[in-house]
Formats: C-alpha cells, structure tokens, sequence
C-alpha cells in the first residue's frame, strides 16, 4: 500500500483534516478487473485534485478512455515513496501542465467496488490546488486527449451526461463530483 497512515497524517497536518465518506459503487467483473490492473505494487488509491485559477475556472481534462467532451477534475496515483505535495504536482503537470500549490485535502472517501461475486476497496483522496501557471497543455497525451479551463457547471453537465451510463467506473466519478460539490 503506498498511502500510509504516516504519509496521511503528513498531509493533514499540512492542508487539514479532510471530510471522511464512505461510497459502494456496483462494477461490471470486467470494471473489476481493470481496477485489479491498476493495484500495481499493491496500490490501492488514486488522488483527485481541483485546480483553480483566480477566475474560480477549474482545470478538467478527458481521457481517451471517455466520450469526447466528457470533462472531470485531473486525477492519478502516488508513486511509491511519493508525498501527496509530490505526487500531486506531478500528476498536475502530467495532466494538465499547470504548476500548482495545494491548499486544502477536502475529502478522503473509502470505496467499495462491488460486483455480483467480489467487493475490492479503494481510497480516492481529494485535494483542493490553486494554479500557480495559466496555460494549460496536456503532457501525458497516451493518457489525456484534453485538458481545459471550465466553469464549475461542468459537473452538472458531467451528471446530465453521464446518469444513464452503465459504466461503473463513470457513474463511480458522478457520485464522487457528488460529495465534492456538497463541500465547495
């Protein structure tokens, strides 16, 4: 497990102490299994973070893996031995190009992703981040098709879009823009 207990008081100690939830989110076995793909090393987490700009735009990208104009916060994991502060930046600058500084950790969800004959448990970590840069170009395009500044709307497009989906993964970020935005 790269998310420590130490690494987590680390990161509370800087950006506070996050809202604690708990999600089950029902998955297809082959949802699961793609999940089971990306627990290298035992990871077993991702961090989502929400950059700002001083316009109150936030920074949303798409994956090539979701339909075209699908946008959501940037999101990824730690490296082993990664800080949040690190891996964060990192990410941000994989996925976005923007130079950030995190200021807040809003939200620390437990999940259980379920199918019909496994449960598999999952930590998404939510940091508020300030942008320190404007422009935004995606580094990582084998992951990221798109990245861009949006109005905080965006959810709610994103929810509209995405409420008959069947992907579990998808309605998964749905419920997670869900809490976020019960705390913004």
């Amino acid at each position: 497990m790269f998310v420590t207990n130490n690494l987590v008081t680390e990161a509370e100690e800087l950006y506070g102490t996050p809202v604690d939830k708990h999600i089950t989110a029902p998955l297809t076995e082959d949802e699961l299994d793609f999940i089971k793909k990306t627990q290298k090393r035992g990871r077993e987490h991702d961090v989502t973070f929400l950059i700002f700009n001083a316009a109150g735009q936030i920074a949303v990208m798409n994956k090539h893996g979701y339909p075209e104009g699908l946008y959501r916060p940037p999101s990824g994991g730690l490296d082993p031995d990664e800080s949040f502060t690190d891996g964060i930046k990192r990410e941000s600058y994989e996925e976005t190009g923007l130079e950030i500084e995190l200021e807040k950790y809003l939200l620390r969800v437990t999940v259980d992703f379920t199918s019909e004959t496994r449960t598999l448990r999952w930590y998404t970590h939510v940091f508020i981040c300030k942008a320190l840069s404007q422009t935004i170009t995606p580094h990582d395009t084998q992951e990221i098709r798109e990245a861009k500044w949006a109005e905080m709307s965006i959810f709610d497009e994103f929810r509209e879009r995405v409420k008959n989906y069947k992907s579990g993964g998808i309605q998964y970020r749905r419920m997670l823009h869900e809490e976020i935005l019960k705390l913004l």
